[in-house]
């Protein structure tokens, strides 16, 4: 690499330091290391434990100490793993089990030791907002409720265009809670579930608007959705249930006992499972009062939350899945400037030729960043492969409908379009529509790459366009030896699949 091409390609390079949110919980304590201080880090490591810090404080007003010495015992655990990861920066925080107990404040003492760090017990307004900071660090512009449900307590707050409307209400409601002051009894939980819903004052503002929901509990129950309706994408960020089956498929859950949900192939914890009716009781509660038009699974919560808080404005700004994709770009591709002259080559048909709308756009940039991330395979499974590591990466601000476009974009742009043997696996997510705009933009890509040689340089200097019904590809005269059949077929198959004639015009 000549030392021009060097201070290009550093340019691209942004690797920061990893940070890292340890979260007590009422029902589990978790450690998530991220990548970095980005606007849309991917966790790099994620370890919980159910230490059922909650349970027994609504009888005894005390943390037990079984559960004390376990999570004591995990933290010390994650110090280590903290201190070998090189973390740059660590935020603790802690919930509704430890700022209820009587004993809390010890606890916490005991846990600063361990971890040499200020925790921060959050009160209950405090969860509400953080909660609905991850939700907007996963969501453009969320608008409605978003309710974030814990083991200890249930906080919810409005929001509009990704702005906090109301402060936040806590209730205790958690599951974990219900199971304990109810003694199991589902009838008795549904009289509390009800009397302490009635303190929320902003139902009508968030009715027919999404319900954004927070918290493992209920990404279980969606989990469950996904397994009984066999949903071909098994991810939960962006999941969407309308309001109906999702009201429905609460009241179905919240019937059923252990031993029912225990026996179903689902990936679920035994001690999530227990308290998992309790979880359908509140949420098909909420749901009848809210009256939104469709539940969407958010899988940023508070612990994103808190790292969307701290990000400066110029990066809280940058939109969340072209961040993310630039850097599965600069971590995984051949050359990340190449795919930002990608983006600039296909916007002469998409966009030019093709309209397209602001979604559009978006996912035609991060297709760019992501079609090279399958380079290191074998050429026979390239395309099969990409489609599956798009179809579960750590991509947010997507629908399910747009990772599919993305995935079998990526997917036409290593295999062509070969319909005998096309993969069907996400099909039912895609209107016949995108398909067609998938195929066109892979084909695209797959000239690009007959020109470029997937390095930097090349592209800007071709131009193609529709002219009088034909597609045309202009090279100047000194690259006109690129001019071959590699790249004649594969500009034949492009206008085929446009319905246009083509030429290669010299110039």
């Amino acid at each position: 690499m000549n030392s021009s091409s060097e201070k290009k390609y550093n340019n691209f390079i942004d690797q920061r330091p990893p940070i890292a949110v340890i979260d007590i919980g009422s029902n589990t304590v978790r450690l998530v290391v991220y990548e970095g201080e980005y606007r849309s880090p991917a966790p790099i490591y994620n370890e919980k434990n159910t230490c059922r810090l909650g349970l027994g404080i609504a009888q005894t007003g005390k943390l037990q100490e079984d559960n004390v010495n376990q999570a004591i015992s995990l933290l010390k655990r994650f110090k280590l793993l903290i201190e070998n990861m090189g973390i740059s920066k660590l935020y603790v925080i802690a919930t509704a089990a430890v700022r209820e107990a009587s004993n809390g404040a010890s606890f916490i003492d005991q846990a600063e030791q361990i971890l040499d760090i200020k925790i921060n017990v959050l009160t209950g307004r405090d969860e509400a907002k953080l909660a609905a900071l991850g939700v907007f660090s996963g969501h453009r512009k969320a608008n409605g409720l978003v309710g974030d449900l814990g083991g200890g307590s249930l906080e919810l707050v409005s929001v509009t265009d990704s702005k906090i409307d109301e402060n936040g209400i806590t209730l205790p409601l958690g599951a974990l809670r219900l199971l304990e002051v109810s003694n199991g009894n589902l009838q008795v939980a549904g009289d509390i579930i009800e009397r302490e819903l009635d303190k929320v004052d902003f139902w009508s503002k968030v009715a027919g608007l999404s319900f954004y929901s927070v918290g493992g509990t209920w990404r279980a129950l969606a989990r469950l959705h996904m397994h009984q309706t066999g949903y071909p994408l098994h991810i939960l960020q962006g999941y969407r249930m309308e309001y109906h089956a999702a009201q429905n498929f609460a009241g179905f859950v919240s019937q059923m006992n252990f031993e029912i949900l225990d026996k179903m192939q689902h990936g679920i914890s035994k001690s999530r499972l227990q308290i998992l009716p309790f979880g359908a009781l509140v949420l098909e509660a909420l749901l009848k009062r809210a009256q939104p038009s469709k539940m969407v699974i958010s899988a940023c919560g508070v612990r994103e939350g808190v790292l969307y808080d701290r990000l400066d404005k110029a990066e809280k700004k940058k939109d969340p899945l072209i961040s993310a994709s630039k850097l599965y770009s600069i971590n995984v591709s051949r050359s990340t400037e190449h795919a930002e002259e990608l983006i600039e080559f296909t916007a002469q048909i998409f966009g030019g030729e093709l309209s397209e709308t602001s979604e559009q756009n978006r996912l035609r940039q991060t297709v760019c960043y992501l079609d090279d991330i399958g380079w290191r395979a074998h050429p026979d499974i390239r395309g099969s492969q990409s489609l599956g590591i798009i179809s579960s990466a750590a991509l947010v601000a997507i629908s399910h409908a747009g990772r599919a476009f993305i995935a079998y974009t990526v997917y036409y742009r290593h295999d062509g379009v070969n319909k005998v043997n096309e993969n069907q696996h996400l099909l039912q997510l895609i209107r016949p529509q995108d398909l067609t705009r998938a195929r066109i933009l892979g084909l695209l890509i797959r000239v690009a790459y007959a020109i470029s040689g997937a390095r930097h340089g090349l592209l800007p200097r071709v131009k193609i366009s529709i002219d009088e019904g034909s597609l045309v590809l202009k090279l100047p005269k000194e690259l006109a030896d690129l001019r071959g059949s590699r790249l004649e077929n594969r500009l034949k198959k492009l206008a085929v699949e446009m319905g246009l004639d083509r030429k290669i015009s010299i110039k």
